[in-house]
């Protein structure tokens, strides 16, 4: 006898009726929303501007899109703009609002737009999947300000909340006619713009819902239709992943673009709640842990025939996603921390399908749903707090990046100073240099502009053609372990190392402990702003004079030049020809720095151009062959007696 296969049985497409009567529940529900609004907005709003990762570069590019060239500012002789396929999410709304008001304003629009459009995309899903459930809505304002925001993923972040608008579109029609096909496939469109990866889940939700919902030869029919509407985003895709395999080839990555970072099991664990709502752990677990209780449930649920297709279709999607979050490394070379990126949308799919009409009491359904609302207050007051905390942190350079200095040239960046962490991966002041060109001019060597697929504007060359040799642009983590642990130098020698490289930039934009910027006034910087921790100073130097004096005729070539002490990297140097009769040699290094200097005189008897065993040098020098000194404006001669 065969036996008879398991079958999962489950309930129509929806178990709530499709268009519910305004109850006193859903007035309820909806002003509980309006006033959650109005408390997300205002945490938006406490602070001027808000400290995040990557949000300095975002911004900085949706500026250039309408100045890049502007006179007198040098943007366009380091970038030129760029066409990228996808990524556009916050240049719309912000250039948009750019237009009318100053870019803080802009930019503070622009986060709330995006935190209203998740929070309610996801009262939206939440009365699409089922009616009874609008309590839930409140975890759309309790995450609406998540790991993605802090980490200035702006355009990310941004689709991910209008996913869920548009999946709550997508489950409000009970069926898919050819016009709403088109309609769907547009948004899909609309959100590869925005960024590829929500538009690619959205496609698998949707195919996903698609699957639940049909059987058969229609599975298959409706699988090709909503394929074929998604042709255009997956034009979109191909673009954008042309774009990226370009950027491989270049200066944008040296390094093997599949090399992978993993995380401990422990860590892994973790991550869904550090990596999504964020925060502390009263704030970071309890969504993730909802959604596991919402998938489960619904997997329970459909085995007793009690769950419909939609929360079944949502369900399977949600634990493939949940699964690629898990499975898949922390980061590519070429892709950084990626496999959080998959988290939000089982999180909050998750959440939604808990079945919250399923509480066997009434009172029991207004605990959970005024638990819900706590925590979604209690959420976005810590959020409030923490952009306060985050703001006084970097007051000092925030307020800088607005003073009145011109600058058109090179600007070298240099955040020293250790950031106020509260996320985890978050270093929220490493990229507030980006935001002084904006308004002063210039241009940073670490923005984001080398990959095609991606970047709204482009380097005209390479980095090395354009900028002076410079840090890499987490050079404040070694900076902060100086001398404490293995390649990390005691820190005068790193004062001394940055403070080489500034001397050929335009200015230097200097964020560090005071007795650091002391360092490189020291070294003949000259300040044209300074407010605590934060100064703009310019090199100027105390330049080197190296008097050599010689009784017999100089038969070999003169090799002169000088060093930043402690450093032995020689950053200029000069050639004397040889000359018939003796006398004194005069050199002149006007750009030589204030401070502790050496000078190395050769004579190359051999004529190698370099040092050799046959050489010879000053009689004042070292055993490193080194004449130690220190430069002033009143003290700028060296000596040297020939051998």
């Amino acid at each position: 006898m065969t036996p008879r296969r398991a079958r999962v049985n489950v309930a129509p497409v929806s178990s709530s009726p499709s268009a519910p009567r305004l109850s006193k529940e859903v007035v309820r529900q909806v002003l509980i929303a309006c006033a959650l609004s109005l408390v997300l907005t205002t945490a938006l709003s406490v602070v001027d501007y808000i400290p995040t990762n990557d949000g300095p570069n975002t911004i900085l590019h949706g500026w250039l899109a309408l100045h890049l060239n502007d006179p007198g500012k040098g943007y366009a002789h380091f970038l030129e703009a760029n066409r990228n396929p996808t990524s556009l999410a916050f240049d719309l709304p912000f250039v948009t609002l750019l237009h009318f008001m100053p870019w803080r304003d802009a930019l503070r629009l622009t986060l709330s737009l995006g935190a209203l459009v998740w929070a309610w995309g996801f009262l939206a899903l939440v009365a699409a999947l089922e009616p009874r459930r609008l309590a839930l809505g409140a975890f759309g304002f309790a995450t609406a300000l998540s790991w993605s925001f802090y980490m200035g993923f702006f355009s990310y972040w941004l689709t991910c909340g209008l996913v869920l608008l548009l999946i709550a579109l997508a489950l409000f029609w009970e069926t898919w006619s050819a016009r709403r096909l088109v309609v769907l496939g547009a948004a899909v469109f609309v959100v590869a713009l925005g960024h590829t990866l929500p538009a690619m889940v959205l496609g698998l939700l949707l195919a996903a819902l698609v699957f639940a919902r049909h059987s058969g030869r229609e599975r298959i029919k409706a699988l090709c239709q909503l394929a074929l509407a998604g042709v255009p985003s997956l034009l979109v895709v191909a673009l954008a992943s042309r774009g990226a395999s370009s950027a491989i080839a270049t200066e944008a990555m040296q390094d093997d673009p599949l090399r992978t970072t993993w995380l401990s099991l422990p860590d892994l664990l973790a991550m869904p709640a550090r990596c999504f709502t964020a925060g502390p752990l009263w704030r970071s677990a309890p969504p993730p842990l909802l959604a596991l209780a919402g998938i489960t449930f619904t997997l329970v649920r459909a085995r007793r025939g009690r769950a419909s297709r939609n929360e079944l279709g949502l369900a399977a999607a949600a634990l493939l996603l949940l699964v690629l979050s898990l499975a898949m490394p922390l980061s590519f070379e070429v892709w950084k921390l990626m496999s959080p990126r998959f988290v939000p949308f089982w999180v909050m799919i998750g959440i939604a399908l808990l079945p919250l009409e399923a509480l066997p009491f009434r009172d029991v359904r207004i605990a959970a749903s005024a638990l819900g609302v706590a925590f979604a207050l209690a959420a976005l007051v810590w959020s409030a707090g923490f952009h306060l905390n985050l703001a006084d942190h970097e007051a000092d350079g925030l307020a800088l990046a607005g003073a009145p200095i011109k600058r058109s040239g090179a600007r070298l960046p240099l955040k020293l100073t250790p950031s106020y962490r509260g996320v985890l991966y978050d270093d929220s002041g490493v990229n507030i240099p980006m935001l002084y060109t904006i308004e002063q001019g210039g241009m940073v060597p670490d923005l984001f502009a080398t990959q095609p697929a991606v970047h709204p504007h482009l380097y005209r060359g390479t980095r090395a053609q354009l900028f002076p040799p410079f840090p890499g642009r987490f050079y404040g983590d070694l900076f902060q372990s100086a001398g404490l642990r293995p390649g990390s130098p005691p820190k005068p020698v790193q004062l001394a190392y940055l403070a080489m490289l500034g001397a050929a930039y335009e200015d230097v934009i200097l964020i560090s402990e005071v007795a650091d910027a002391d360092a490189f006034i020291a070294r003949g910087y000259v300040v044209d702003r300074r407010r605590g921790q934060a100064a703009l100073v310019h090199y100027r130097g105390c330049g080197l004079v190296v008097d050599i004096a010689s009784a017999a005729p100089q038969k070999a070539p003169l090799l002169v030049e000088y060093g930043w002490s402690p450093l032995l990297r020689a950053v200029d140097q000069r050639v004397v020809a040889p000359a018939a009769d003796g006398g004194s040699v005069q050199l002149s290094f006007p750009a030589a720095p204030c401070g502790p200097v050496w000078v190395r005189v050769i004579w190359d008897n051999d004529g190698s151009g370099a040092r050799s065993a046959g050489d010879g040098y000053c009689r004042e020098s070292n055993p490193l062959q080194l004449i130690d000194t220190t430069i002033a404006s009143d003290h700028d001669h060296v000596t040297c007696t020939a051998p």
